[in-house]
Order: C-alpha cells, then structure tokens, then sequence
C-alpha cells in the first residue's frame, strides 16, 4: 500500500499544503474504521491501518503518524490497557508501541529487531491485568505494559490465533482450531507443560465489542481532513490545487 507524505520545497507547494518550506505534513486515510479502543477520554480509532483519536472531553480529534509521534507505519491492532493506562499498537512488522492518553508514545521493538527465522507476524492482543499477551504465528508474547518491557516469549511452535486467560488457566487458539491451555503458575516456557484440551468456555475468546458499539456511532460521523483511501495511482498540482487518482 502506498503512502504519501508531501515535502513542502516550492512556494506554490507550500501555499497548497498548508505547511511551511522544509517542513513535512501527512495526509493519512481514516476511510475504513478497522477497530475502537477507549480509554478514559480518549477514544482510539484504527482506521486504513492508520491511528487517531477523539476526546470525549472537548470534542477534539488527534492524528497519529511516524512524522508526528508514532515509530512505524501501517497498524494492524490497537488495545488499550485498563491496568497500565496504556494504548498497545502493533504493526504489521511486529514493532510494538504504547501510547498514553497525553500522547506519550514509548517504543517496544524486541519482537521487531530480534534476529529469527520465526514468522513473527502478530494476529491478536488479550489484556490481563497490565499485561497484554500477544498471539504469534511462532507461540505468545508476554508484554508488560506498564513497564514497557517483554515479559516473557512462548515459542510453542503454532500459529496462535488468539489468547484467552480465565480462573489461572493461559488458554491458546490454535489456526486448526485446536486450543493448548497451561497452569499460569507453571513454567510457561516449557512447551510440555501445554496441553491439547477441550475443558473450556468458547466464549473466553470473544473480542468485547462494548467500545464498538457505543462509539463507531460516533466515530463514524467524523469528518476527518484525510483522503479517503490511501492508494493513489496519479497526483497532480493545478491551479494551487492538489489533484488525486485513486489507483495502485
């Protein structure tokens, strides 16, 4: 997917952006409304693999983008932490950020940076206390949050969909549709002490919608100054106004 970022370097460039010569400006899609996270008074909405927010409070939008404040491009989950107060973004590369409600943004890339021949692509984000455990295509990612540091690595070598923790017992779906469940309080590292079972409430792997339903309403009704999509076959300056082609 391709992503435009405009470079202000001509006066007649300039006067159509609205940024000043030297400096950049993004123009992100919100088109398509992919997931919703609230915090306290921030509502998180990933939207065309791109992030903003919206602020209960006074109304007001915030963007997020790597020129501003994120470290990558092109999210593919977002989950806030009631515990740590914090907002998990994974992108598609498996780097890792942690967003406050202020916009404080620390970066978390061991998954990114460590060196393995493991498909490290994460598929899905379970909150348990101000843990976030993270479902891989290698095993689970145990993410503290809080202190902004990986816990601990389970490389059960399955693709894990999703993570589910209910009554002391870590529970993993797997992409067959089988599930491995483990104690907590055992050694997690250890892959024999994951078990196949069926002793489970399929409804622990429910994604609550709660979020959803209350504000996609009124997320949805934003209007955002951003493009629509973000592939762009064409761009063209004419007339001191600027010119798309959808395409890609």
């Amino acid at each position: 997917m391709k992503r435009f970022i405009f470079f202000s370097i001509l006066i007649v460039t300039a006067v159509v952006v609205r940024a000043s010569v030297g400096t950049w400006k993004t123009y992100m899609a919100y088109g398509e409304i992919m997931d919703i996270s609230a915090g306290s008074a921030q509502v998180f909405v990933l939207a065309s693999n791109d992030l903003y927010s919206y602020n209960t409070v006074d109304m007001s939008i915030t963007e997020y983008n790597k020129v501003k404040n994120l470290s990558d491009v092109k999210i593919s989950h977002i989950s806030w932490n009631k515990s740590a107060k914090r907002l998990t973004v994974v992108y598609d590369n498996s780097n890792i950020d942690l967003i406050t409600e202020d916009e404080d943004v620390t970066n978390v890339a061991d998954v990114y940076t460590k060196s393995t021949t493991d498909d490290k692509t994460i598929n899905h984000i379970h909150n348990y206390s101000h843990y976030a455990y993270l479902s891989a295509n290698f095993g689970i990612i145990k993410l503290d949050v809080k202190s902004a540091e990986i816990s601990e690595t389970y490389n059960l070598g399955q693709k894990v969909s999703k993570v589910a923790v209910s009554n002391g017992v870590i529970f993993a779906m797997l992409f067959d549709g089988s599930v491995l469940s483990a104690m907590l309080t055992s050694n997690l590292l250890d892959k024999s002490n994951w078990q196949l079972t069926s002793s489970y409430d399929p409804s622990i792997f429910d994604d609550n919608k709660d979020d959803w339903n209350k504000w996609y309403p009124v997320v949805s009704q934003l209007k955002l100054d951003a493009p629509k999509y973000n592939n762009f076959g064409f761009i063209k300056i004419y007339d001191n106004k600027l010119y798309s082609c959808g395409g890609g």
